[in-house]
Order: C-alpha cells, then structure tokens, then sequence
C-alpha cells in the first residue's frame, strides 16, 4: 500500500469531528502510523510511545504511569465509532489490534459507481421577498484612517449564510443528491470520491466592466462554501480551484493535481437584464458528464428563485435532501446588499492591501443598505484581517475594528465558524491566548473543512510552541487546499522551523512547478536555501524573484535585505535598511528591520528593533522558533525579550 495513501487516510481521520479535540489520541495514532510507515512497527513498544510521543521524559516508567495503554484503548475506541460513522466508505482502514502497538492498514472494497445525468427543470418566476433592514452603527469599522500602503496576502473563505442566486442551490443539490443516493455518488476508489473542486464559472458576457467576472466569482466561491456544509465531503478550497481560471483545463490531470473524483464548472452570460448559467459536473477518472443543467432567468431575480430550482432539481432527480440539509440558513439579503457583497468579495481576493481596503468599502455598503446582512461583517473582518498582516499599519489600529466585525456577524449568527476564526485571530494578536484558543475550537467545529481555520489554528499552535502539530493542522488545509500558496507556503515553513529544510525544499518545488509566479513561494524557498551556506547563491536569486513579484512588501524585501548580510554584501544590505526605515516612523515595520540587522550581525541593533515589533504588536512574531534569529539565542537581552514576546504561549486550551 502506498504510504502516501496511508497518510492522507491518517489526515483524514485526525481531521474528522471524532478526533478532531482529541489531542491525546491524535498524538498517539499520528506516531505509531508513522512509525509503521518508516518500517519501524516492530520498535513499538510502550516505554518508546510514552517518552517519544507523549514526552515522558527518560524517567518514565509504564509500570506506574499508564498513558500509553490508556491512549491505545481510547484510540481503538476512536477508531471503531470513526468506521461506523464519518469514515465508512472510507478507501482504507486504520486499525490498531488488541495487544500490541502497531497498526494495520487495510483496503476496503469499493463498489462501482454509474454516471446519473439530470434534464432541464421548469421553475416559475417569482418576485423576491422583502428583507427587514433596520439601521446598525457600522461606524465601528470605518476604512478611512487606513494608510494607503499595498503588499500582497491572501485569505481563505468567508462563510457564507445562503447559497448565491440562480443555479447556486440547484447544483448544491444535485451534487448533494449524486452523493446522498447511493454508490453512484460518493464511494472511494484509488482518489476519494466523496471529494469535488469547484472551478471559477466563465464570464461569457464580453462586456467591458466587470459585472458578469463578479457575479461569476460570487456564484463559484457561494458554490465552494456550501458544499463544505455537506457530510463527509471534501471540497477544494478557493485558491487551489481559482488556480485554473483562464486555462484550459484537462479534468482528468485537474483531478490528479487536486485528489479530487469531481469537479463541478459551468459558464455565466449575462444579456439584457437576464442570466444564463450553465453548470456541469465530472467525474475526473473518466472525464464523463455525471450531471448538467442551464438556468435563464431575470437578474433581479437571483436571490428570489434559489428554493424553486432546488425543489425541481430534487424532483427531476427523484431524490430527498438529506446531506445538504443546512444548506441554507438566514434571511436573504436586499439586492442591493447582495450586490455589494459580491464586489467586496471580488477585491478581497484580488490579493493586495489596497484591494482589500477596496473591498472594506463595499462591505461597508453593504451593511449600511442591510444591517441584519452578517457575511457582509464577516467580510469586514476579513480584509482587516488582510491589512493586519500584511502591511505595517499597527495591530491596534485595526484589530478592533476585526472584533466590531466578527462579533457583530456572530450576533446575528453565532453559527458562522469563520467569525469565530476573526475573534481567535484577533484574540491573538492582542495576546489573549486562552480565549484565542477557544474561539479556535469553536471555529473548527463548525467549519472543519475550512482550510482557513486549520491553517490559521496551525498558526496559534506555532505561536504556543506546538510546532509538530502546527505541521499536522498545516497538512490538512493542505489536502483541501492543495495548490494555495499561502498554505503551502505555511507547510514548509514549519518544515524548516523542525530542521528539516529538504523537505521544505520539496514541498516548494513542487508548489513552484504548478504556480511558478507566486511570490510568496519564491520567498519561503529564499529563506530555506539561506539556512545552508552551501545553497547561499540559489538563495539570493529566489529572494531576488520574490522581491520582483511583490515590490514594495517590506517583509519581502527585509528577506533580500538579509540575505545580502548573509553573503557579505553588507552596502546593499545597508540600502535595503535605508529603505526600510525611510518611512514614516509610526509605520516602520520593526520587525523587517530587525531580521536585517541580524543577517549583519549587529545584535544590538537587532535587538532593539526586535522590542520595537513587540511594542507594536507585530503579528509575524515568531522569534522564538523562527531560526533566522539562532544567533542572538545566547544573549541574555536577547532570553529576555523572548520571555518578555512569548509570556503566556505555553500551553494549549483544554478542550471546552
């Protein structure tokens, strides 16, 4: 059996409700798997697992301290209800026998599954309904003071309450119903077939503005985040599916490249205020049509029609919507609202600060046309968290603003998993880290396949000095978001933190040859080649690249900066500091000038930067596991500060 197949099962399993609190069992299963991979099954023994799993110390003795067996016991229970649940059709089994510590890995025969293939439905027009819109301060999170300072992010999804207009529900349906019927739909072979990637909708308008781009990422992205709200199916998250817009794309390599068994695209025109959409569905091993429709409708008409095509899809189909109960929940918003919602949206991922302050313009809209409209507050949230991270404006400048946002989306719907995620990232910045952990859990209950929230949890673990499992939550927003740079990019980046920077190298490789533009890899990898000085020259031309692809990001640019001071070339080193520090005071990234001045060797001076970035609440403050700063770990300032930076990191929340 291939180990690789044998770890995305184990993803799949320490991902799952079951086990997904169970810190305990996960350590314990996630070793001995691994171990039985490296062909190390036979060295299992208890003393082993306690000391190198559960960190026992040399002292431990089993004889007295019984983790080990209890672990084992609650493991196999873990694994029985897993099987009969979540994991039932499931390509492989996971088991751990009674009276040892190995595990076993067993095939689970697949039944065949048979192409279903849905006609043309029927619906009546109907006008939309009215939605109460009583006035909400929104004033709380006003963009205006924002300075105007641009550097590329990106950002997972923002939940959304309902699924977008016209052909929205209907192919969630459908797709829900395929899955839901039996084993046409949603039994594993060689990929796993309860998995699907949503790729961009066509714009086929030729209009010259972007109405018909926007409305067409608006239905793909409502597409994406209502099909992670069906049971036990794996959905590709945005930035690996938004990979493909523009290409054109061969399904059966698109399903390799994403381990997917489905992909769903289609293709909007809009046309004299009328819209018709076509959507298919695929199955990627064959490259047969499993499912089509077309839907032509009024414009103005979107929000209105959703439950009438849903109700004739499930008709024409014959079957009950039972996987995709939830799909829908919450009041519909104004058109007006909705419209501007979907330009917020269009700018935040367009992946620049100023789009993101673009896009908090829209939001802000939208919650004034609507104040009862909470994914519009989930939006806000989003791109102060964008600016957050990836300009110099100070965290508590706009950290506020991302807990006025959140909590106001929560107040109007506590269900919405990523808000809890904005309160957790807030909560982190601000150095809260008991209740940063809680609204951590709180978000991946609700939203256990957001690759946002498992990347972004794997971020808190790494801040509370967790680094193996910040890699195993990294892992798993990788394997529902494959091609994202900014996960890949925090995989590797945690490879590198563990000493293990070939595999960092690998996983970057890899990346580059499917996204060779993303500066955020050519980045990450510059950093890796200059942790080894034989790799010192491939390091300076990736840092260069980088710097190429995101001109004016001071995090890029401090990197060549440093590397630069790594090679001798301390006058270009010294231009990139002027540089750094030409800005207004109140706006200098510290942090950027500190890893510089470290790359020179001035400990002093880095030291001092270093305890400007705390001040200023920097929020890629990692200095304790981040091995850039090796060097200065001998200085007594140095401990200092690192108590000072990490004072409360210590310890994960227990489960609520």
């Amino acid at each position: 059996m291939n180990p690789s197949e044998i770890r995305e099962q184990l993803n799949r399993i320490l991902s799952s409700q079951i086990f997904r609190v169970a810190e305990r069992e996960k350590a314990f299963l996630r070793y001995v798997v691994e171990r039985t991979i490296e062909g190390r099954g036979g060295e299992l023994k208890e003393y082993t697992i306690g000391v190198e799993a559960f960190q026992r110390g040399d002292g431990f003795d089993p004889r007295r301290d019984t983790i080990v067996r209890t672990e084992a016991r609650n493991v196999r229970r873990r694994l029985a209800r897993y099987y009969e649940e979540e994991g039932h059709s499931d390509p492989i089994r996971i088991e751990l026998p009674k009276g040892g510590y190995a595990p076993q890995f067993v095939e689970s025969p697949q039944p065949e599954r048979e192409p279903v293939v849905s006609g043309p439905a029927t619906i009546p027009e109907t006008q939309p309904a009215a939605v109460d819109a009583s006035a909400v301060d929104a004033s709380a999170v006003d963009a205006s003071k924002l300075p105007p300072r641009a550097a590329p992010f990106k950002l997972g999804r923002v939940k959304r309450w309902w699924v977008v207009g016209l052909a929205g529900a209907a192919t969630i349906v459908a797709i829900a119903a395929l899955w839901a019927h039996g084993p046409s739909f949603g039994r594993p072979g060689a990929v796993d077939a309860a998995s699907i990637a949503v790729l961009p909708f066509q714009d086929l308008s030729g209009g010259r503005d972007k109405e018909g781009e926007i409305l067409s990422d608006g239905l793909t992205e409502e597409l994406i985040e209502s099909l992670t709200r069906i049971p036990r199916l794996r959905v590709v998250a945005r930035a690996s599916a938004f990979s493909y817009r523009g290409r054109a794309v061969d399904i059966r390599k698109a399903g390799r490249e994403m381990s997917v068994r489905n992909i769903l695209e289609g293709s909007i025109r809009i046309s004299n205020g009328r819209v018709r959409i076509v959507a298919q569905l695929e199955d990627t091993t064959n490259g047969y049509q499993l499912w089509s429709q077309s839907f032509d409708r009024k414009f103005d008409d979107i929000l209105a029609v959703q439950d009438q095509i849903s109700t004739a899809i499930m008709q024409s189909l014959g079957v009950q919507l039972t996987g995709a109960a939830n799909l829908k929940t919450g009041a519909s918003p104004s058109a007006a609202a909705y419209q501007d919602f979907l330009q917020g949206l269009y700018f935040l991922n367009q992946n620049t600060a100023e789009n993101a302050r673009t896009s908090i313009h829209y939001f802000d809209r939208a919650v004034a046309s609507d104040p009862k409209f909470a994914p519009a507050y989930s939006g806000l949230a989003a791109g102060y968290a964008a600016i957050a991270g990836y300009t110099s404006t100070p965290a508590e400048e706009v950290v506020p603003r991302i807990r006025a946002a959140a909590t106001r989306a929560l107040q109007l719907d506590d269900t919405v998993g990523e808000a809890h995620l904005f309160l957790a990232r807030a909560d982190t910045y601000e150095s809260k880290w008991a209740e940063a952990g809680k609204e951590y859990w709180r978000a991946l209950e609700l939203s256990p396949g957001s690759a946002a929230v498992h990347r972004y949890y794997g971020d808190y673990l790494l801040r509370t000095g967790h680094l193996e499992q910040a890699l195993a939550e990294g892992r798993i927003a990788l394997g529902l978001d494959p091609l994202s740079p900014p996960v890949i990019r925090f995989v590797s980046e945690m490879l590198y933190y563990l000493g293990r920077p070939d595999d960092s190298v690998a996983e970057l490789q890899k990346a580059l040859e499917l996204n060779p533009t993303s500066g955020l890899l050519h980045q990450e990898l510059g950093l890796v080649y200059m942790s080894r000085q034989m790799t010192y020259q491939q390091g300076i031309a990736e840092c260069v690249r980088a710097r190429e692809l995101m001109e004016g990001d001071p995090w890029t640019t401090s990197q060549l900066g440093y590397a630069y001071a790594l090679v001798g070339r301390k006058a270009d080193a010294h231009d990139i500091l002027r540089t750094l520090e030409a800005g207004s005071q109140d706006h200098v990234r510290a942090l950027a000038v500190a890893r510089v001045y470290t790359g020179l060797g001035d400990r002093n001076q880095a030291i001092a930067w270093l305890k400007k970035a705390i001040e200023q609440h920097d929020v890629n403050l990692y200095i304790g596991s981040d091995p850039v700063y090796a060097p200065l770990h001998s200085d007594p300032q140095f401990r200092s500060l690192l108590a000072q930076a990490e004072s409360g990191r210590t310890a994960l929340v227990s489960v609520p």
